[in-house]
């Protein structure tokens, strides 16, 4: 079977939906886009920008439960639960913490690397297809450390990667402040990851995507997706707040507003959010010649055309609660710290919804109770990095071609 002849429909225009619609426009579907908002103003607004080859690790790591108590007392910490928030998000937390069992780590990585391994290559050819490679820089980023056990810290960040044969490079602190000057003198190590890279702007590459999409003849609605409408048993049809939307076969792609219309589809998933924070400084006054990762703040300062992203950290507080916009302070101060010199008074501060399963893995493939509907949800943190790859395999997947990878550790049906 191909896709020649064929429709599709995508519900979410974030850069998975985009990825995935252009991959199904590439294999030959007429497709049509759906989202509530313009293309990339989401949650793909506001993300670090990074696209890593170098991804191996789930959120959740041996040792993770005794962190609970402190994620509920540290409202700032990089990675907290707001007490309101915890009976709702109890169930899920269950989950999280039985996936850190060190057998399941090990599996959740294999299936991480698979994913994430092909990035820069996927991501190179779909921005090639789409005349966006100026907006995509390949310097490959790195992770620095500091304090007493950094050396050990870096080490075992290493050897993870090495185990699934990723690039991964020791750094000492003169050949870390080689590639990044201006680094604080607390940082002793580094690791260097050169298979990776970073767009200079999350929204303009989402919107080149999806300018050249509709360019190619692709359909852009504008609508509020409020429910799935079935006809004889089957589904038919998007319930928008601008009319019935007809599909031969849909993908779900909506990111942290997936889950009613997953339910509504009959399949349960424990879908939750990361909500992230950035703060993106304008002229900073220094010289970041390619992406840091902070070890000790979990998050990443990314050199992009507008000046230098500081972004990261997870909150648990789900779609409703108001933002605490002190995390994306306390962000600036980290990134003050990690780079002393930057000047700080042009300041934007951003917060999205990040789509997490307690896996840490997305959900990619078909529904096995309809045959004309299709899941790509769920990236939490690495939806760009995965995205380029996510809808290729559901190109793959649709047109009746044998995925390159297995899709086994991403079915819907697996919690």
């Amino acid at each position: 079977m191909t896709g020649t002849g064929r429709s599709a429909t995508v519900v979410g225009a974030g850069i998975v939906g985009v990825a995935t619609a252009i991959a199904l426009q590439r294999a030959g579907f007429a497709v049509t886009l759906v989202d509530r908002q313009a293309p990339g103003q989401a949650t793909s607004f506001g993300n670090a920008g990074i696209l890593s080859g170098t991804t191996a690790m789930p959120l959740a790591t041996p040792g993770i439960l005794a962190q609970v108590p402190k994620m509920l007392l540290d409202p700032l910490g990089p990675l907290t639960i707001r007490w309101s928030y915890l009976p709702q998000i109890a169930p899920w937390l269950v989950r999280f913490v039985r996936n850190a069992q060190p057998a399941r780590v090990e599996e959740l990585s294999k299936a991480i690397v698979a994913l994430s391994r092909p990035t820069v290559s996927a991501w190179m050819d779909l921005a090639k297809h789409a005349d966006a490679t100026d907006l995509i820089e390949r310097k490959g980023w790195v992770g620095v450390y500091e304090g007493e056990n950094a050396a050990k810290k870096a080490q075992a960040d290493i050897d993870v990667r090495t185990r699934r044969d990723i690039k991964a490079e020791m750094l000492s602190a003169e050949e870390v402040r080689q590639l990044v000057p201006g680094l604080a003198r607390t940082v002793t190590h580094g690791v260097f990851h050169p298979d990776a890279g970073h767009t200079v702007s999350p929204i303009q590459l989402t919107e080149r995507l999806a300018a050249h999409f509709q360019r190619a003849g692709g359909t852009f609605v504008q609508a509020t997706v409020e429910d799935i409408g079935f006809t004889d048993g089957r589904p038919s049809h998007l319930v928008t707040d601008k009319g019935p939307q007809p599909f031969e076969t849909v993908v779900i792609a909506a990111g942290a507003w997936s889950k009613k219309l997953v339910q509504r589809l009959g399949h349960t998933v424990p879908l939750d959010t990361e909500r992230g924070y950035h703060v993106m400084i304008s002229d900073p006054g220094v010289d970041l010649r390619l992406p840091v990762s902070s070890s000790e703040g979990k998050f990443f300062a990314t050199p992009m055309a507008g000046g230098i992203r500081i972004a990261g950290t997870v909150e648990l507080a789900g779609l409703d609660a108001a933002p605490n916009w002190k995390r994306a302070d306390a962000l600036l101060e980290k990134g003050k710290r990690l780079l002393p010199g930057m000047r700080t008074d042009k300041v934007e501060k951003w917060m999205g919804f990040r789509p997490t399963l307690p896996d840490s893995l997305p959900v990619i493939g078909g529904s096995p109770k309809h045959g004309n509907v299709f899941f790509a949800f769920g990236h939490h943190h690495l939806g760009l990095t995965q995205s380029a790859m996510t809808g290729r395999l559901i190109a793959q997947v649709m047109t009746g071609r044998k995925p390159e990878i297995d899709l086994t550790p991403y079915r819907v049906d697996r919690f």
